[in-house]
């Protein structure tokens, strides 16, 4: 089986669709779009229509576990499927099922870039994405059970995804032998969007010149991806949220927090926190 699905993986609210837009427009430099629907380039693997599509089931009448005992081989089969290399956004963390397989089969995988986040700065994000308070955030990324679309009362849009704590998640996958992988750290993105970028263009092997770039990065700027989800709306968009597209600003955390929250978070997450350089 051809190796041919990257991954785009970090825990939510870390600028995964940020990298996301970069990459379409790199891998299809003739797209143009005054809307986020081009982001579907790059499909958001945990979509409910995605695994249906591809493991000729209706996931309706599954549970949460039968369908993530599904999802490694619905992976191999995309990638069967494909002489192209797949582009994929995740959010699970990198896991080990029940009956042994990893939920991300090497056999279809060639590489993964992960995106991490400042914890500090995860948890006033992803606090005003859910709409929720960030004590109950704070909680949460520092719950190994924690999982998105996680509803027993109705039917989610997207399957259910485990992320575990958030430390969890950041090691699961940026230790993990099985499949290589590029760690880039939102902050750097910010700081060195043209160096970092380089580096997953390199690692990736994309045939891009210095130009495409350059073009790709400006047309993924933080303003006009907030243009265009305030002039067209964004899917991806939590219905609790006011924006998906909020601040795209570092340093957040250490403002916003208060001194207990700000030491829960570093009490929590010191070792994982220290392994990325935040501490």
């Amino acid at each position: 089986m051809k190796k041919n699905i990257v991954w785009l993986a970090s825990y939510p609210k870390s600028g995964n669709t940020w990298l996301r837009s970069i990459l379409v427009h790199l891998l299809q430099p003739a797209q143009k779009d005054d809307r986020l629907d081009y982001l579907k380039h790059i499909r958001y693997v945990s979509d409910r229509r995605l695994f249906d599509e591809y493991s000729g089931i209706d996931s309706s009448d599954l549970c949460d576990e039968e369908i993530s005992l599904l999802r490694p081989k619905v992976y191999e089969t995309m990638s069967s499927h494909s002489k192209e290399n797949l582009f994929f956004k995740i959010h699970d963390a990198y896991q080990i099922l029940s009956n042994g397989e990893a939920l991300i089969s090497k056999k279809a995988s060639k590489s993964i870039v992960y995106i991490v986040r400042n914890p500090l700065d995860v948890a006033v994000s992803f606090s005003a994405f859910k709409r929720s308070t960030i004590d109950k955030v704070i909680e949460e990324m520092n719950d190994k059970s924690f999982c998105l679309a996680d509803s027993k009362h109705s039917l989610k849009m997207e399957i259910r995804q485990y992320l575990s704590s958030w430390s969890n998640h950041v090691e699961s996958w940026t230790k993990q032998k099985d499949i290589p992988v590029l760690v880039v750290r939102y902050e750097d993105l910010i700081c060195d969007v043209f160096g970092v970028v380089s580096q997953v263009v390199e690692f990736l092997e994309l045939p891009c010149s210095i130009q495409q770039i350059k073009l790709a990065i400006d047309e993924s700027s933080f303003y006009k991806l907030k243009k265009m989800e305030e002039d067209y709306g964004y899917l991806e968009k939590h219905s609790n949220c006011n924006s998906f597209f909020r601040s795209g600003v570092s340093g957040e955390g250490i403002k916003k927090l208060t001194q207990i929250q700000v030491e829960k978070i570093k009490l929590d997450h010191q070792e994982m926190m220290q392994f990325l350089g935040y501490l």
